[in-house]
């Protein structure tokens, strides 16, 4: 299995099947998976397009992948309206989805900055303040620090 998403799924299903994480409950468990579902077809991808050319490529942003890219916070910025978490007021694994995604625009050379998606930026400082966030995310700031020294 190489997909990460579905790689959380049965993790928590085979060691902690009872995990607000990964939801039992369907209708609950279907807004999770709405939001990974989101997380990879559009908000990461839209993500990835616009930063991963300035990282790798040392490429200029690309304004028009900058706007899709807008639309996507914009999106997320409403689904977060009143919520603590993507899906409601428990983490989830959609959050950890969505925050790694993020994580790509947080890095230099980029640095984007959240707030007009207040929103999001109140929610991804929250993901940034987990206990484990620092060391699960430290080798891609290093490594993304160490391809713009370059």
């Amino acid at each position: 299995m190489g997909e990460s998403r579905a790689i959380m799924g049965y993790i928590c299903g085979k060691y902690a099947p009872d995990s607000p994480l990964y939801p039992k409950d369907l209708q609950k468990r279907a807004t999770v998976d709405e939001m990974m579902y989101f997380d990879i077809g559009h908000f990461g991808k839209s993500i990835g397009d616009y930063v991963l050319p300035q990282v790798f490529r040392k490429q200029p942003a690309d304004k028009e992948k900058e706007s899709a890219m807008k639309e996507a916070l914009d999106k997320l910025n409403r689904v977060l309206d009143k919520k603590e978490y993507a899906t409601g007021n428990t983490l989830t694994v959609a959050d950890f989805c969505l925050a790694t995604s993020l994580t790509l625009a947080d890095a230099v050379p980029v640095q984007y900055n959240l707030k007009p998606w207040n929103n999001v930026a109140t929610w991804f400082q929250r993901m940034k303040n987990l206990p484990y966030f620092t060391e699960c995310n430290k080798a891609y700031y290093e490594f993304a620090k160490k391809m713009t020294s370059k």
